[in-house]
């Protein structure tokens, strides 16, 4: 069985890590955390990159490798450790919203993990929420944690 968590970068992903290891213990599950990163933030990042000579080409491969490793400090930031037995960190780039639902389709959680921000129904009608188009469009269990600048 496995356990599905997704965090961000823009706000810590505390409760969402501690509510997915909680899960995977209790199923006695593999925690899968997987951090996607925006197109548009990776061009971004390939523009302020290659814009350096000597660092070369910046690919979408080693964007997803930074993101996985962003994943991994995250982990050992929250929870004391890696446990490379019981955890696993991906990384991806494109949509939010479609990687993570192809992430879930691909890994067929017990539970999907995703922290919500403290917003009103004005804001995510206007903005959208990764959070929201993911409760609508899978049937795998999302387990919502409502984060904030504490977690």
């Amino acid at each position: 069985m496995t356990i599905l968590a997704a965090i961000g970068e823009e706000r810590h992903p505390k409760k969402v890590l501690e509510t997915s290891a909680e899960l995977a213990a209790r199923y006695d599950s593999r925690l899968v955390v997987l951090h996607v990163v925006p197109r548009d933030d990776f061009e971004t990042h390939k523009e302020l990159l290659e814009g350096n000579s000597e660092l070369g080409g910046f690919t979408i491969d080693q964007e997803a490798k930074s993101a996985a490793e962003f994943v991994r400090l995250a982990v050992e930031n929250v929870l004391g450790e890696f446990d490379d037995e019981s955890i696993e960190a991906r990384g991806r780039v494109g949509d939010p919203t479609e990687e993570i639902l192809a992430e879930a389709e691909r890994t067929d959680p017990e539970f999907v993990v995703i922290g919500r921000p403290r917003t009103s129904q004005l804001e995510k009608a206007v903005f959208g929420s990764v959070p929201q188009n993911i409760l609508e469009n899978t049937d795998y269990n999302v387990v919502s944690t409502v984060i904030g600048s504490d977690g």
